[in-house]
């Protein structure tokens, strides 16, 4: 039984959902087993009313009321087996899934508690089908990436054996050690992005977090970057207070912070601003550094997203910061948008967050 062929067989389950009293499932079966005690019942009470009973023609009328009992019997059966179709088919769909691997599109316009059932499965099979693609595409990125890297630190090693001048060796081991942080990095935004699919964020764990005292710490954290290229960074704005998760926030903004250093060019500027916007409090990411053109303005917040690239002195990335950003602030029922006027233009990057 596929789910095409069994459309058909839902007219009278829908037929009765569109009744109120039918809304619940058990309604269905009681009514029409009611029905099926009820058609005999009446047909024999009419047949002593409306007709000359006597020795002659009973036989032709219990013949008559049998006719109808067994016809009401054959009915009920035949309504109650489509009103168990539902629950068929959503066991049909589950084991072709779970077996196949294939998705089947349950109806999700049946407006009773049995029709409840059938959207939320329908929602959990598509999300793990989600989740099954993601995890694998997840594992082909990972082994790539890790094989890179781990080629690369062999490949380094070999090398320094062979290295005729100290300059050389260092350098080499320079290099094993730049590979060897890019592998804990992919290591550590993985883990980041595991973990974050197990999380939520309610108002009762929200509290006052007060900005400027996290951008400084987040500041502080990349302290040695920000000497190296020799960049500023300056806080603007009114806000002083946002309501959210503390650690969750903040790594979603160290995220952002990372990626404006990583892209900034040696002497550049980086502005964190912060204003109100109705209930909401924004607070901006603005750099000068490489940017980015139109069509890749969502690309970049994909998981592993395609569109990366070094940062403008050869700074590694792994693809994930900003995907863990957006799915921190989407946790806190805020936004996160980008814009950039252009390559080479800089890129500012705009959250939301509701009070």
């Amino acid at each position: 039984m596929t789910v095409d062929s069994s459309k058909f067989k839902l007219k009278i389950y829908q037929f009765l959902s569109r009744f109120s009293f039918f809304k619940n499932y058990a309604y269905k079966f009681y009514a029409i087993t009611l029905l099926g005690i009820l058609i005999p019942i009446i047909t024999a009470i009419g047949i002593w009313k409306f007709f000359d009973v006597n020795e002659g023609n009973t036989s032709v009328l219990v013949a008559l009321i049998l006719v109808v009992t067994l016809g009401s019997i054959v009915l009920t059966l035949f309504i109650q087996r489509n009103l168990i179709e539902p629950l068929l088919l959503t066991e049909t769909s589950l084991d072709d899934f779970i077996v196949n691997k294939r998705m089947s599109n349950l109806p999700t316009n049946l407006d009773d508690d049995i029709g409840r059932l059938m959207r939320k499965v329908q929602y959990s099979v598509k999300s793990i089908d989600e989740l099954h693609k993601e995890k694998k595409d997840m594992l082909d990125i990972i082994s790539l990436d890790l094989r890179n890297k781990i080629t690369a630190v062999y490949n380094y090693s070999e090398m320094i054996t062979q290295a005729d001048t100290d300059e050389k060796k260092q350098n080499l081991k320079t290099k094993i050690a730049a590979a060897s942080l890019e592998q804990i990095e992919l290591i550590d935004s993985v883990k980041g992005m595991l973990e974050m699919e197990e999380v939520f964020v309610t108002k009762s764990m929200k509290q006052e977090i007060e900005l400027e005292t996290m951008f400084n710490s987040i500041k502080e954290q990349f302290a040695d970057e920000i000497h190296r290229k020799k960049l500023s960074i300056e806080m603007i704005g009114d806000i002083r207070l946002i309501s959210g998760k503390e650690a969750l926030l903040k790594q979603a903004f160290t995220n952002l912070i990372s990626n404006a250093i990583k892209y900034s060019n040696v002497g550049g500027e980086i502005v964190v601003n912060s204003s109100r916007m109705g209930t909401n409090t924004l607070v901006k990411v603005i750099d000068k550094g490489v940017g980015f053109t139109t069509e890749n303005k969502d690309l970049i917040f994909d998981r592993f997203t395609k569109v990366r690239r070094r940062g403008t002195t050869g700074e590694s990335t792994t693809g994930l910061g900003l995907y863990l950003s957006r799915k921190i602030i989407d946790k806190h029922s805020g936004t996160i948008e980008a814009e950039s006027l252009g390559e080479g233009k800089g890129a500012e990057f705009t959250v939301s967050l509701p009070d």
